[in-house]
């Protein structure tokens, strides 16, 4: 692990973006807490649904990220102003059947631009599958338009759809599944691009 030089530990190096890790230090000097309270930021998320404080922040990194092993959560750190737009995560991590979810959320609306999107998502799942040994990585959303972008942009491939399993925006929304296997993974330049 590398400290920056605003004490950020960089977990994973990217040219646009570092992966850091999260600590009660970043809670305290971001906007984190205040991307759950933001509307149009959670338009395609299940959260903004209870207000969030920095309080209710620390207490999540307490309670869910430190020392769980079953996830792994980064901040997404912008090299040029160092300031951290987003989180990234691979959940449900089971090392048994070698498969997790993986989910990220970009906050700050200045930096909502699918490039830093697709470096975090190959920087964490490239981690997923060289270092965790995964055989499986999978995720969802109830927006199609971010379905096709996962597939075409990560190589993730359709599974299927969970009918109204969502309640957002007033209504019941489908869920699209997809996932990528190690062999996919693997068979991508996209990846192999990514060192780790």
């Amino acid at each position: 692990m590398v400290k920056n030089n605003t004490n950020m530990d960089i977990f994973l190096q990217g040219d646009l973006i570092n992966l850091v890790v999260l600590t009660d230090e970043i809670v305290e000097s971001s906007n984190w807490h205040n991307w759950f309270n933001d509307k149009k930021t959670n338009i395609n998320t299940t959260h903004h649904v209870y207000p969030n404080s920095k309080s209710d922040q620390k207490d999540y990194l307490r309670a869910q990220i430190n020392g769980n092993k079953s996830k792994i959560q980064l901040g997404i750190q912008h090299i040029d102003d160092n300031k951290l737009i987003g989180v990234i995560s691979l959940n449900n991590i089971n090392h048994f059947h070698k498969n997790c979810s993986f989910s990220a959320i970009l906050g700050e609306s200045d930096y909502q631009t699918l490039k830093y999107y697709a470096e975090s998502a190959r920087l964490i799942i490239t981690h997923g599958f060289n270092t965790l040994g995964m055989e499986r990585i999978e995720s969802g959303t109830f927006n199609e338009d971010i379905h096709n972008m996962v597939c075409r942009v990560l190589g993730f491939k359709a599974e299927g759809v969970r009918r109204s399993a969502i309640y957002k925006n007033g209504k019941y929304n489908d869920v699209y599944l997809h996932s990528i296997l190690r062999e996919e993974f693997l068979a991508l330049k996209i990846y192999s691009d990514t060192e780790e």
